[in-house]
């Protein structure tokens, strides 16, 4: 027996979950609708279309706001008020969401897309750090 062999016989096999039909099936009609109203609406459009899909989240899965609530209480000062702390736990449900569906939506958008939604606040001190060689 090779050494190769051996080596692979005792190291531990990864497995990759499998992905089901279904799953590609949703994930593939998910793209593209969000596509199409990417075409339509635009990259805000999208942005706003999710924020108001997070907003319903919300606002229908309590156990899931509750959950939030108890792990920001353990993360963050208890001394904040209850208006701020429901203020953070919403905005987390819009942040995930966003974030979901940009994901998504990402790898089929071209640079020139992509380019002016994003700027470089402090242009000055980025190119400074890349320039020293520690970037």
């Amino acid at each position: 027996m090779t050494a190769e062999k051996r080596a692979a016989e005792s190291s531990p096999q990864r497995v990759e979950p499998e992905v089901t039909r279904w799953e590609r099936f949703s994930f593939s009609s998910m793209r593209f609708v969000l596509r199409c109203i990417f075409k339509v609406v635009g990259l805000n459009g999208l942005y706003g279309l999710s924020r108001s899909f997070a907003w319903m989240e919300y606002a229908i899965n309590h156990k899931r706001r509750k959950r939030v609530r108890r792990m920001q209480r353990v993360a963050f000062d208890e001394d904040t008020p209850k208006h701020v702390r429901s203020k953070w736990v919403r905005e987390h449900f819009m942040r995930l969401r966003c974030d979901k569906v940009f994901y998504l939506i990402f790898d089929m958008l071209t640079q020139e897309q992509l380019a002016p939604c994003f700027e470089i606040v402090n242009q000055k001190v980025l190119d400074e750090a890349l320039a020293r060689g520690k970037g």
